[in-house]
């Protein structure tokens, strides 16, 4: 077992047992390595598990030359007595150790581990004296659809995720902060308009309210990400006789993904214009016959609508996108 370690603060050599550095006064956390349970520096065993804990002994700095006769008894006095003392710690240490051994026996034994002297303090409590933000790097921007990105980035200490954003490079758009403590960061912007150019910065405050904001960078939508387009693959009309004088009309078909990206269900709009002889133009929304989130390239996708009381009436369908 090592004796001393560097303080994760200031780097002064402390020496195992202290609980805060010599130096900068930075707190240590040790932990028992029989349960995890943090314990007190210089406990004889663990309140948790009593686990027998063994701390290394701290060898003086030797007395100088020259005590007399009188320095040569005493130190002969306290030989005397010290080394059976050690041998009674140390027995008392060894029966101790083979009663939790048995105790302990009809369970699977933890792997053996080292009193812990991590320096770093556990996540969700303050270190002292912080004011040091933290670090972001390796920002990138995936998975860009027609109206979407999803914007990471990763920091050298856990902290919360949130975007600044905006068309025009004034940061008055932002999205809600994710308060998680975390390092691998990912914000999801949606509904953003295709075939323009977006600015942003990204920000993330660690458990001390440091502070971080990245640099400005920019991604477009659309542009030069190939094309979004669906279009009616067919189309039919069925009228109903309801009674002598009524009829129903319905009109059933299927649409296309012939685009390159990928479109949200939801966003899709399949408009038909009816037109009957001696009325005004009216216009109808088809129903989509889907449970898919999205429709990929190269999928298809039923529609049917209901004209009612009308006879034989004229239509025209198109898709249209939401956004664009």
């Amino acid at each position: 077992m090592k004796k001393y370690f560097p303080c994760y603060k200031c780097g002064v050599r402390n020496r195992m047992g202290d609980e805060t550095c010599r130096n900068c006064g930075a707190p240590f956390q040790y932990n028992c390595p029989g349960c995890g349970a943090p314990v007190k520096a210089g406990e004889p065993q663990c309140a948790g598990c009593s686990y027998t804990l063994t701390w290394p002994f701290h060898e003086e700095q030797q007395p100088g030359q020259g005590g007399g006769e009188a320095e040569g008894q005493e130190g002969r006095k306290r030989a005397s007595w010290l080394a059976p003392l050690l041998g009674l710690v140390l027995l008392v240490a060894i029966v101790a150790a083979g009663v939790f051994i048995l105790m302990r026996a009809p369970e699977k034994p933890a792997a053996p581990m080292p009193v812990d002297n991590s320096s770093q303090q556990p996540v969700g409590q303050p270190t002292l004296n912080d004011k040091v933000p933290p670090l972001i790097s390796d920002i990138t921007v995936d998975n860009t659809t027609y109206n979407s990105v999803e914007i990471s980035w990763v920091t050298d200490e856990p902290s919360t995720s949130q975007v600044l954003w905006n068309p025009k490079g004034e940061y008055a758009a932002a999205t809600p902060e994710k308060e998680a403590l975390v390092t691998q960061h990912t914000v999801d912007l949606m509904n953003l308009k295709p075939k323009t150019i977006y600015y942003f910065k990204v920000k993330s405050i660690d458990q001390n309210r440091n502070e971080a904001v990245s640099e400005q960078k920019s991604f477009g939508i659309g542009i030069g990400l190939g094309k979004v387009q669906v279009v009616v693959l067919n189309h039919s009309m069925t009228i109903e006789e309801l009674s002598s004088t009524s009829t129903r009309t319905y009109i059933k078909g299927e649409i296309s993904n012939t685009g390159d990206l990928s479109v949200l269900v939801k966003d899709i709009e399949v408009p038909i214009l009816i037109t009957v002889a001696g009325r005004p133009q009216s216009e109808i929304l088809a129903v989509l016959d889907s449970v898919n989130k999205e429709m990929n390239p190269g999928d298809s996708i039923k529609f049917s609508a209901t004209v009612p009381n009308e006879t034989d009436p004229n239509y025209d369908i198109s898709v249209r996108i939401k956004g664009q």
